[in-house]
């Protein structure tokens, strides 16, 4: 009897374990698919289909830039056409496109090289093969600020930034966890910079890199310059 109860609460044990490690796993991938999933911002250029599928011959230029609610907005930018039921799941990209003729219906998944998403595109007649390739990342969303190193600066923490739009179409900076003025924000190419006043001006200077999860660069103080990473948040 001894040994069946010992069996038991082994297994329940186990079975424990064995659901920690579910949840973990759940987690993880939950955790790595968010961290890819902001990577769909940026510029793309549309490939139809292969010959034969599809009497599509050229290739529309998109946006996809964060809108509120943690939600991203797909744009058009070659012809006037709405697009509407954008949605992002882990690393797919689903959302409808009003052509002047017939509805169709995007799904397109981020590959692991960043520099692609393939998927479908599903007209009243058929389901086409399609590929984006990525024209221009963005540096568009929410930043940690990562400060240096060990010796370089008595930074220790870690301020939030968000990189949007102002409605003149400029580039806006603005710090999340203090109150500061920023101002001067200029995009040239993929490098961005701006002036943050403390009690001092610290002028930053910060390129997105190709995986278009970091920006990296200097932020120069009156005294020194001191190399700075950001990391994407969102």
């Amino acid at each position: 009897m001894r040994t069946t109860v010992v069996q038991c609460v082994f297994g329940l044990v186990l079975a424990s374990v064995g659901c920690s490690l579910c949840f973990s796993a759940d987690n993880t991938a939950d955790g790595k698919q968010k961290t890819v999933a902001v990577s769909v911002l940026g510029e793309w250029k549309e490939h139809w289909g292969t010959p034969g599928e599809t009497d599509v011959t050229y290739s529309d230029q998109y946006k996809i830039s964060p809108a509120d609610d943690s939600k991203v907005k797909v744009a058009i930018l070659n012809r006037k056409q709405v697009i509407e039921n954008e949605h992002l799941e882990g690393s797919t990209l689903t959302f409808t496109q009003h052509t002047d003729m017939y509805i169709v219906k995007y799904s397109l998944t981020l590959q692991p090289d960043n520099k692609w998403m393939i998927g479908t595109a599903t007209t009243p007649d058929k389901v086409v093969k399609v590929k984006w390739e990525r024209t221009n990342a963005s540096v568009l969303g929410e930043w940690k600020e990562h400060w240096g190193t060990p010796g370089e600066t008595d930074v220790t923490y870690n301020d939030q930034y968000r990189v949007s739009r102002a409605d003149d179409s400029k580039i806006k900076v603005t710090i999340l966890d203090r109150t500061q003025v920023i101002e001067d924000a200029h995009l040239e190419g993929n490098t961005l910079t701006f002036t943050q006043h403390t009690t001092f001006a610290v002028k930053y200077s910060l390129t997105l890199q190709p995986d278009n999860k970091w920006m990296i660069g200097t932020a120069t103080t009156p005294e020194k310059v001191v190399k700075v990473k950001w990391e994407r948040t969102k």
